[in-house]
């Protein structure tokens, strides 16, 4: 294959991963919204299967979302009444998170909810398919990270 082929198939690869990406993004964004992805169910989920107090400042860097956003999203939570914030008294400077029990009854049955959509989809494509598409999404946020677009 020459330079001119080459090129022209990775034009071609690069339109139709546009085009698939696009479609998927929309796809994706109605089960997130489902899944309440503004930070939300993602500090929720983090509380829910690890029970123990958490420090404020932890989410951001588990999530890649900025402190303020995690601020906002735990005003928010606290606001709905799904956690309760504390000073942690070995260090009055940091804020532990805990879920209430409305949060765990919350976090119980989206989780549940939500399992049952993507188990769905898994019987749909199948297991190989979820785990290749599993193995290349890695690999594409890893090289998308490296190329700083993301």
């Amino acid at each position: 294959m020459d330079n001119l082929e080459h090129s022209a198939g990775l034009e071609d690869l690069t339109q139709q991963l546009m085009i698939n990406q696009l479609r998927y993004s929309k796809q994706i964004s109605q089960l997130t919204q489902f899944l309440n992805a503004s930070g939300e169910y993602s500090i929720l989920y983090i509380l829910y299967h690890e029970p123990e107090a958490h420090c404020a400042g932890e989410f951001a860097s588990r999530l890649d979302l900025t402190p303020g956003r995690v601020a906002n999203v735990l005003k928010a939570l606290e606001k709905k009444n799904l956690i309760e914030r504390k000073k942690d008294p070995a260090d009055g400077r940091r804020i532990m998170v805990t879920l209430t029990a409305s949060g765990r009854e919350y976090i119980t049955r989206t989780y549940s909810q939500a399992a049952e959509v993507y188990h769905d989809l898994i019987e749909e494509i199948g297991e190989d398919d979820t785990r290749e598409f599993l193995r290349i999404t890695r690999k594409i946020l890893e090289a998308s990270k490296m190329l700083r677009c993301i």
